[in-house]
C-alpha cells in the first residue's frame, strides 16, 4: 500500500464486572497504552451492519501514572466518572476486572481521505488474526477502493463478523 504514515504496537486491556454487567449492556471498557501514551475508552450503543461497526464513544487521554493505577486496580477516579456520558455512568462501577489483553502491531496508511490501519492482533499471547480498519465517512466507496487493491494482489476479502472485543471473549470462552 501506498500513503505509509507510521507503525504502533499497542496493548488493549479490557474491563468488565465480576458479573459481567457491562457486556451484558453492550459496554466495553479498555485501556489502551502505545509510546508513552494511554487512552481510557468505553464504547456503548453498537451496531453492526454488514462488516461495518459502529459505536457511540467516550475516550479521553490519561496520564501513565494513572493508566497505571487503573491497570492494576480497574478503579475509576470519582473524577473519570463524574465526566463519562450519564447513560454509561450507572453501568461502570468504581472497580472492574480484567478480561483479557491483546496486543495489536498497527501499520496506518493515508490514501486521499481514507485511513487505512492494517492491523496484526494477538489476543492473550496466543491466537493471531488480521484486520484492516477503515477510518471514513463514506464506507462503500472506501470498501470498493479496498476491494480493488486486494483483487489486483490475489488477496482474499472478507467482512469481519466480530469487533476485536467479541473475538478476545469467544477465544477466551473456548479455552474454557
Amino acid at each position: 500500500l501506498s500513503g505509509f504514515q507510521n507503525e504502533i504496537i499497542q496493548t488493549n486491556i479490557y474491563y468488565d464486572t465480576e458479573n459481567a454487567a457491562l457486556l451484558q449492556q453492550h459496554i466495553m471498557v479498555r485501556l489502551r497504552l502505545f509510546n508513552d501514551c494511554a487512552q481510557l475508552t468505553i464504547k456503548y450503543n453498537p451496531q453492526h451492519h454488514n462488516g461495518y461497526f459502529q459505536a457511540e464513544q467516550w475516550e479521553v487521554d490519561v496520564e501513565r501514572e494513572e493508566a497505571e493505577v487503573f491497570e492494576h486496580s480497574g478503579a475509576f477516579s470519582p473524577e473519570r466518572l463524574g465526566s463519562m456520558p450519564k447513560e454509561i455512568q450507572t453501568f461502570v462501577q468504581p472497580t472492574l476486572i480484567e478480561v483479557g489483553r491483546t496486543v495489536n502491531k498497527r501499520r496506518i496508511y493515508q490514501v486521499g481521505d481514507l485511513v487505512l490501519e492494517l492491523d496484526f492482533l494477538t489476543i492473550n499471547d496466543q491466537i493471531t488474526d488480521y484486520e484492516l480498519e477503515i477510518e471514513t465517512e463514506c464506507p462503500d466507496a472506501a470498501k470498493q477502493y479496498v476491494a480493488k487493491i486486494c483483487e489486483n494482489h490475489h488477496i482474499a476479502l472478507k467482512n469481519q463478523p466480530h469487533t476485536k472485543y467479541e473475538r478476545l471473549l469467544l477465544h477466551s470462552a473456548k479455552k474454557h
